[in-house]
């Protein structure tokens, strides 16, 4: 109950400030959602002796983010073209993005007829090896009339097949994906589902050396949605009785390594002679340490 009443606090406190607004906040449910992995490991059982260790951040929205240990005294290699990204949906998708991100300013002093941008920069920016988002700029001053200057300032940002991570350091290797079934806000339906299966989950690969890139080795990791519960919140009900059918449901859900709990309703006000304004409210409620694998 403790717990409970610990969650709480904040929406309390939105409630008080709402009211002092004159705004009325309309609960409507409450979700709870929690993942687990095929390796119940977590950061502190990383041992000295590992080579690697692979910690992946889950969100609310169920963004998933993943870094690399290096747990050697040698640079470690990631080859992002080998690793990879595999939703519940079956979809894979590599670390490694080839899209060049281009962003240009211009400034323009006096009259001009007309500018130009140094297009040739692009070539020498796809070209270039060096850290992730490599910046490469091009100027390019033009215009017919003698009074007029426009400078423009074009950036590249590229993307690098392999990265490199010092002796005992971690880093991002890059891209965000997202696992629908892990955002607890996209379940409206009222129930109570236990799922471990392959149909909400998703895998990480990544492929790594230790000798300079002349072999490679791949680790891996599963996140696999466990429960899910939507409680609705009737019009004179209470959040903590929809808390408390949560529990009774799964009386270990605030135990489990990983879980979200979310507050969803609408907020509604009235401007001077003007009709009723709503708008989405959603508080979430997160315990989210990484999921761990390592080697």
């Amino acid at each position: 109950m403790r717990k409970l009443l610990v969650l709480l606090l904040p929406l309390t406190a939105a409630l008080m400030s709402s009211c002092a607004a004159q705004y009325q906040l309309r609960l409507s449910k409450v979700s709870y959602l929690s993942i687990r992995s095929n390796e119940s490991k977590s950061v502190k059982d990383i041992p000295q002796n590992a080579t690697i260790a692979i910690l992946c951040d889950v969100d609310s929205n169920g963004d998933v983010q993943v870094f690399v240990k290096n747990n050697t005294d040698k640079i470690m290699t990631i080859d992002k073209t080998k690793s990879f990204f595999s939703n519940s949906k079956g979809n894979s998708f590599a670390y490694y993005d080839p899209t060049v991100n281009v962003v240009s300013e211009s400034t323009t002093k006096g009259k001009s007829t007309g500018s130009s941008v140094n297009l040739g920069a692009i070539a020498s920016a796809v070209g270039v090896n060096g850290p992730v988002g490599t910046a490469l700029s091009g100027v390019t001053v033009s215009g017919e009339d003698s009074n007029s200057r426009t400078t423009t300032n074009t950036s590249y940002y590229v993307d690098q097949p392999q990265i490199s991570i010092a002796p005992h350091a971690k880093q991002l290797i890059g891209r965000t994906f997202n696992e629908s079934t892990f955002c607890v806000s996209n379940y409206d339906s009222e129930g109570f589902w236990y799922t471990d299966s392959q149909n909400h989950s998703c895998n990480v690969i990544v492929s790594y050396s230790i000798d300079e890139g002349k072999s490679y080795e791949t680790i891996s990791l599963s996140l696999i949605r466990n429960a899910l519960s939507v409680s609705p919140i009737n019009q004179f009900g209470y959040v903590n009785d929809a808390l408390r059918e949560i529990l009774s449901q799964k009386n270990n859900a605030l135990d489990e390594y990983w879980y979200t709990i979310c507050i969803a309703g609408k907020w509604r006000w009235q401007m001077k002679n003007a009709n009723f304004q709503y708008e989405t409210y959603e508080k979430n409620y997160i315990k989210h340490p990484y999921f761990v694998n390592f080697k």
